[in-house]
């Protein structure tokens, strides 16, 4: 049996490190710590893009600096380099159309010395201008149909252009289905190489003489009708 004397001194030895580990996590301001300047975060369809002025001191590079991206994906900088990109594509991870949260922290070793604020970037472009109702549907396995409709506030000159990715490999829409105004808004594929057990990442493009437009992205599990009605109808269902 542990004696008592033995645990007290054990609370005792915990309790400041634990605390001090706990201070160290919610403060978000500490003055002394050197910051990147000037940071700036892009979202563009597949890509995370992060830039930072380089005026990079011999103490800054002596640091740690990390993001964390959507609350749980952290990622180590290169301060030197002054700019640092995230491939969507490799993982299949994210989805940024909506905004992406973004954390700055800073450390020296296992100690944590800086907490940024989380902000959330927005993609550039037209609020409501991206397609919306995105959908595909696979039919015995040799054909797929995607379709979309035009965004609330989009031009009247938008054209939607549709990429998927799969383990880094894109496949292009191979015929475009239009409306009355000859917008895009579905794609047939004959014969898509899609590998049925895997993610999907889906790029809708949007492109004007007018104005910036926003585009669509989303992730996907192919997976086969839950009514299991029919063996070879498989519809993609949004994971996340």
């Amino acid at each position: 049996m542990v004696h008592s004397s033995c645990i007290l001194s054990l609370i005792c030895v915990w309790f400041p490190l634990a605390t001090a580990c706990y201070s160290g996590r919610v403060s978000k301001e500490n003055n002394s710590v050197p910051l990147l300047q000037d940071f700036k975060v892009k979202l563009s369809p597949g890509f995370i893009q992060l830039t930072w002025h380089c005026n990079i001191t011999k103490s800054m590079e002596e640091l740690q600096y990390n993001v964390d991206l959507q609350s749980g994906h952290l990622e180590e900088l290169n301060v030197s380099r002054c700019s640092f990109e995230y491939d969507i594509h490799k993982s299949i991870e994210f989805i940024v159309h909506k905004g992406l949260s973004v954390e700055l922290q800073v450390c020296s070793g296992s100690e944590l010395l800086y907490i940024g604020k989380q902000l959330t970037y927005m993609p550039e472009g037209k609020n409501n201008s991206a397609a919306e109702n995105f959908a595909c549907v696979i039919y015995n396995v040799y054909i797929m149909n995607c379709s979309w409709t035009v965004g609330k506030e989009a031009p009247e000159d938008v054209q939607y252009s549709l990429v998927l990715w799969q383990k880094k490999k894109n496949i292009d829409c191979q015929q475009y289905r239009c409306d009355s105004f000859g917008r895009q808004v579905g794609c047939v594929f004959n014969h898509p190489n899609i590998n049925y057990g895997s993610k999907v990442y889906v790029e809708v493009r949007g492109l004007s003489n007018q104005t910036s437009v926003q585009f669509f992205d989303k992730v996907y599990w192919p997976i086969k009708d839950g009514k299991g009605k029919c063996d070879k109808f498989i519809i993609f269902y949004c994971k996340h």
